[in-house]
């Protein structure tokens, strides 16, 4: 998997674009938070968002940060299970007397006609092994929205300094001072081994 930071929407899409034009695939909207996006970024001040130095897919730099946002597509590509091939399966079942009646010397006077009690060989309708159901390519693209506040950096990686940090935040945010916001979208692609099918 590779990351890639970028500044906006558009960089984002175009390394998308990218991507699957070198591995030939295609992804579609999976999952995508309402606000994934917005011009005006929201201040995060709620306590449903919670103050973040590091999670997965963004590193650790010091910096205060909210995750404003999420957008998952998934690969459209698919293969069928078990790996085997569809086979038609023709099977005849005879029944009873069949290949008897309607013989030349047995029970028939030798005449073209034929008869209408003669029971002819029953054929069952062709089946298909194996199975129908397709699974879908697993392979995620993931971008996540991030707002930075780099007023707030954490020079002492410590468990009380980030509490202190992410208080001061909060409070700031919360009193509507003007902040001081940097919005990174973080874009995380598939390795072609991700992919199968």
């Amino acid at each position: 998997m590779s990351t890639y930071q970028v500044r906006s929407l558009e960089e984002a899409d175009q390394i998308i674009r990218e991507h699957e034009r070198k591995t030939k695939t295609t992804y579609a909207l999976l999952r995508s938070t309402k606000n994934f996006g917005c011009i005006d970024v929201p201040a995060c001040a709620n306590d449903e968002n919670e103050v973040r130095f590091e999670t997965v897919g963004v590193p650790y730099c010091g910096v205060p940060f909210f995750v404003a946002g999420l957008k998952i597509l998934q690969c459209q590509s698919y293969r069928g299970r078990g790996g085997r091939k569809k086979k038609e399966i023709k099977i005849e079942l005879t029944g009873s007397g069949a290949g008897v009646i309607g013989e030349a010397g047995v029970g028939d006077a030798g005449g073209d006609e034929e008869d209408p009690l003669e029971t002819k060989p029953m054929v069952k309708k062709k089946k298909k092994a194996g199975r129908a159901h397709k699974v879908g390519c697993t392979a995620t693209i993931i971008m996540k929205e991030v707002i930075y506040y780099p007023e707030f950096q954490l020079f002492e990686h410590s468990k009380n300094n980030r509490i202190a940090v992410a208080r001061q935040l909060k409070d700031a945010l919360k009193s509507k001072a003007p902040v001081q916001k940097d919005r990174i979208i973080y874009v995380t692609v598939p390795a072609m081994s991700d992919h199968f099918g």
